[in-house]
């Protein structure tokens, strides 16, 4: 029993360094494009200043933020720090709960994606709340007035887009990795009573091949009767 239990705690451990490894690395590099870009803008702008890409329409502005993305929070800027701390630490142990619950193979990759996505999004803006107490922002579209957000923005944006997509239109995906308990005990029911089937068939088929083996004997018997009848 503590062999097997040895083993099964091998394979989950294995499990878990295999999806890390799957996760980590390609976060890591988004991460990294965000606090480049970030640094990028802040070591060589001043605070409120911009660079024109598109006169009128989009332009790089240098903000750094103390509420959530796009500025939301505003209204109540010191609680709301603390509530944005709090929950991004909550939100990154649920992310990477599920990154170890996902299979990484591909029938799961958008999942993956997205989780890739919001997990790479919540900590870069994460980093900068820590260590700086405000979030640096940057890419401003005048022509909308649309508020200003970095790509640690567009990471949850996008993972958010597809998770919608992904709910919608691939919720086999999430069936199979959440099945109904109802469904799945119903599954488990059917495959037991398929192998008791099965069990059941493979002993009616061992007793009729006992059977015939019988009548084949007793086949043999009755001919060698007949023949010490007959040479009698």
């Amino acid at each position: 029993m503590s062999e097997l239990q040895n083993d099964t705690s091998s394979k989950q451990t294995k499990y878990y360094i295999k999806s890390l490894l799957y996760y980590l690395p390609i976060s890591a590099i988004l991460i990294f494009v965000d606090q480049l870009t970030k640094y990028l803008v802040s070591s060589n702008m001043e605070e409120h200043t911009s660079i024109v890409v598109w006169d009128g329409v989009f332009e790089i502005y240098f903000l750094r933020n103390p509420f959530a993305s796009f500025n939301f929070g505003q209204s109540f800027p010191q609680v709301f720090y603390g509530i944005v701390i709090t929950f991004s630490i909550i939100f990154i142990a649920v992310l990477i709960y599920f990154m170890l619950r996902v299979p990484p193979t591909k029938e799961f990759r958008l999942l993956q994606v997205i989780l890739i996505l919001f997990f790479a999004g919540t900590i870069g803006n994460f980093i900068d709340r820590v260590l700086y107490h405000s979030v640096i922002d940057f890419f401003y579209f005048k022509a909308i007035n649309f508020p200003v957000f970095n790509v640690a923005d567009i990471f949850v944006v996008v993972g958010a887009a597809l998770f919608i997509f992904a709910f919608f239109f691939k919720n086999k995906m999430f069936e199979k990795l959440f099945p109904d308990k109802k469904k799945k005990e119903e599954a488990e029911a059917a495959a037991q009573e398929e192998k008791t089937d099965m069990e059941n068939s493979a002993v009616d088929n061992k007793a009729d091949l006992a059977d015939s083996a019988d009548d084949k004997a007793d086949s043999t018997d009755s001919t060698d009767d007949k023949a010490d009848k007959e040479e009698n």
